[in-house]
């Protein structure tokens, strides 16, 4: 089967859609969107995908597109005009395939214990955002991270007792597997809002903020500086860390990175007596998550016409790695490096 597009005009594909999908939240482009917020769902009027559908929270299953003009099932991932190995990143094959079958193997989370684990949490928006899964074996939450185009190259499983609790018998309660060794500048666990993109380590702290502010969130699975978000400005939201620890370090070293490749970076952490993003949402509330948010916890790192220059970054990471090796620095230095 080709990958030809449809030769339908876009209202008759438009048409098609309508019968079969409904109503869309959002359309646009060419393109018409389904799903929370104008979700996972895109349907393709016009283009090199005119009359292809595609699902992208169900990338990996057998069902996860298809054209309008042809009948259901017609269609296999392979016929579609779509690589998902294409963008710079070189799939493992053995690792995507493991990768694909958990996909495969999951399903919504709605009444499982993923569901209970993140209501535990404080995370009660609903309905969550299309990249939650929920996997029975292992028992676990499965967090997508993905690719612009919307491939699935890296998920990250906390698993869960029956009740909806971390299993704690486990050796390591949460594994992340990539499907291949280069995913960190271009995948992440994507959830759609208005404003400023927000940058956060954890899944629960991602859903905290998305849930507590509407704004756009990437979960980078670790604190990592190398991601490509396309925008200009970003935050990258931290946890109040030792000062002078490795993972102050880790995050300081982040945003850095990240004002390499973006005009204005800002990092937001709350308070050390308040805990992290989601310990606050718990205690707190949505509302307390905002006036936080709002506070002297949201520090600029650079602000600037241009990214920050080379020589400027690596100044900064000098400094930051012998505050890190020393855990010590003089006060008149402190407030300046707190600002990473």
């Amino acid at each position: 089967m080709t990958a030809e597009p449809s030769r339908l005009t876009p209202t008759a594909l438009e048409q098609l859609a309508l019968a079969r999908f409904g109503a869309p939240k959002r359309r646009g482009g060419g393109v018409l969107r389904y799903g929370r917020k104008g979700g996972s769902l895109v349907v393709h009027l016009s283009g090199p995908r005119a009359g292809w559908w595609y699902d992208w929270s169900l990338w990996g299953t057998p069902d996860w597109c298809g054209r309008l003009d042809r009948e259901p099932g017609t269609d296999t991932p392979g016929s579609a005009p779509f690589d998902p190995r294409a963008g710079g990143f070189a799939a493992d094959d053995e690792r995507l395939a493991g990768v694909r079958e958990l996909v495969r193997a999951s399903r919504w989370p709605e009444g499982t214990p993923t569901d209970v684990y993140l209501a535990s949490r404080g995370i009660t928006e609903r309905p969550l955002p299309p990249s939650v899964r929920h996997l029975d074996n292992p028992r676990a939450a499965l967090f997508l991270g993905k690719k612009t185009t919307g491939a699935v190259i890296v998920v990250q499983l906390v698993y869960l007792t029956a009740d909806g609790a971390k299993d704690r018998r486990r050796a390591v309660v949460k594994r992340t597997r990539a499907a291949g060794s280069d995913w960190a500048p271009v995948a992440g666990f994507r959830m759609p809002g208005r404003g400023e993109m927000i940058l956060a380590e954890g899944p629960e702290t991602g859903l905290s903020l998305w849930q507590a502010l509407g704004r756009p969130v990437i979960v980078l699975f670790g604190m990592r500086g190398s991601f490509r978000t396309g925008r200009r400005r970003v935050t990258l939201a931290g946890d109040p860390d030792a000062y002078g620890s490795p993972a102050w370090g880790a995050r300081c070293r982040a945003a850095i990175d990240l004002a390499r490749r973006h005009h204005r970076v800002r990092v937001a952490v709350p308070p050390a007596e308040a805990g992290d993003w989601n310990d606050v949402l718990q205690r707190e509330g949505d509302a307390g998550v905002r006036a936080r948010w709002r506070r002297p916890a949201l520090r600029t790192v650079h602000d600037g016409d241009e990214p920050m220059d080379r020589s400027a970054a690596d100044a900064w990471h000098a400094r930051i790695a012998a505050v890190v090796a020393s855990h010590r620095v003089e006060t008149s230095d402190r407030s300046t490096l707190n600002g990473p």
